[in-house]
């Protein structure tokens, strides 16, 4: 029985965790080697590798390149997923990865807590109006991680492409182009439909080390929360240098009698030089 109660906390944490693509550069030249790392926890630190029957599709592409790697190419090391490959000419680059839905339970106050805690107040508020809050709840939740990048110095607008993930960022303007103190753009799309008045988390590390994998807690920084307009769009301003990332959960009630919420989990990460 304690076995049992071990498992199912292991299971809450890590469902829990914020999935993100991150690279050691995002500034390549041609048919230069580099690696694709899977933080599963925090942007900081990744606290357990990704399960390769998890993984839906991957997929990195630019100009003249398109790259799916079979799970086998993937390895393990200090609990992060780790994928190398080689560029290809000139031009911004996309790299992407999904999983595989999976569902837990939970108990009414874990579930409340986890929604205050990873910001789906609009489930939260929901509950709340429904009288639902002493409710238990099962999730059925999946992740979906991008990561844009530059090879060379010719800017691209491969950007724009839409990996046809239920939920994901897409940048309105190259981010090869951002410099300090510029106001950038991105939209949020579900389905290939922009999605209106949702909480987005933007966060950075101005003292990214590219050859420390997992940071210290030192490296973390307060986010910044900001909600999408009527067209999917947030804006926010690149105040220093380093990376930067946006998350968001988006979820919704579900009426199968072994489900009560679909939830999908994007995040987008680039870097500012």
């Amino acid at each position: 029985m304690k076995k049992i109660i071990i498992l199912f906390a292991l299971a809450i944490l890590f469902s829990s965790h914020d999935m993100f693509l991150k690279m050691d550069h995002y500034y390549l030249e041609p048919n230069e080697e580099n690696t694709l790392s899977i933080y599963n926890g925090t942007f900081e630190k990744s606290e357990n590798t990704i399960a390769r029957y998890r993984m839906e599709k991957a997929l990195i592409t630019g100009p003249g390149f398109m790259f799916e790697p079979d799970t086998i190419l993937w390895h393990d090391e200090a609990n992060i997923s780790m994928l190398d490959f080689k560029t290809g000419k000139a031009g911004t680059y996309i790299a992407g990865v999904s999983t595989k839905a999976n569902s837990i339970g939970l108990t009414a106050d874990e579930f409340n807590e986890y929604l205050e805690h990873d910001g789906v107040l609009d489930i939260y508020k929901l509950r709340t109006k429904n009288g639902d809050l002493d409710k238990p709840a099962v999730e059925q939740y999946s992740k979906h991680v991008k990561a844009i990048f530059q090879v060379g110095d010719k800017l691209t607008n491969d950007y724009e492409k839409h990996m046809g993930f239920p939920v994901e960022f897409v940048p309105l303007e190259n981010p090869g182009n951002y410099k300090v103190g510029d106001i950038v753009k991105f939209q949020l799309i579900s389905n290939g439909k922009s999605l209106q008045g949702h909480l987005v988390y933007i966060g950075s590390d101005p003292d990214h080390d590219t050859h420390n994998h997992q940071a210290s807690d030192e490296h973390k920084h307060d986010e910044l929360k900001i909600t999408t307009n009527e067209e999917g769009i947030a804006a926010f301003q690149i105040i220093h240098k380093g990376l930067w990332y946006l998350r968001t959960i988006y979820m919704v009630p579900d009426d199968r009698e072994s489900i009560d919420y679909v939830s999908n989990w994007a995040t987008l990460t680039f870097e500012v030089r």
